[in-house]
């Protein structure tokens, strides 16, 4: 059975079944790995903010990156 075959269930069984099992493809993984780089940027920026008298800064910062992450 062809992946358009399936129904949508059966897409989304697959993916959260592929994803439970850490079984990714390259192109997700690379994506995975950007994210996670940017996380770790942002998380420096926000601390030297923070370390450097901008602690509100810092906080305003983070609530716009959680608000965009969470949508």
């Amino acid at each position: 059975m062809s992946w358009d075959e399936l129904t949508e269930e059966q897409k989304v069984a697959a993916v959260l079944r592929r994803k439970l099992c850490g079984h990714t493809s390259v192109v997700e993984h690379q994506r995975v790995q950007k994210l996670q780089a940017r996380a770790d940027a942002l998380g420096e920026a926000c601390d030297w903010l923070a370390a450097h008298g901008f602690a509100e800064a810092s906080a305003a910062l983070e609530a716009v990156a959680f608000e965009r992450v969470t949508g």
